[in-house]
């Protein structure tokens, strides 16, 4: 999972997570900016926002298919 991220990151690609916060599953569609220790920072465009998830919290990472791929140079 943690080179998903990093790949995100170094590709500048979207990647979609499962995310649980608060007992609550949560699918997602984000774009890695930073990695910074237990953190994954990046914009959710689900919220449309840039927001931080905690690396424990993501149960999978996978990449987008490319009809489904947001690539944001």
């Amino acid at each position: 999972m943690i080179h998903t991220l990093k790949r995100s990151l170094e590709e500048k690609r979207a990647i979609e997570i499962i995310y649980m916060s608060h007992q609550q599953f949560s699918k997602r569609r984000i774009l890695v900016k930073h990695l910074k220790g237990e953190y994954v920072v990046g914009y959710c465009f689900l919220r449309k926002d840039i927001r931080t998830f905690r690396i424990q919290s993501i149960l999978a990472a996978f990449p987008l298919s490319s009809r489904q791929d947001y690539n944001i140079s």
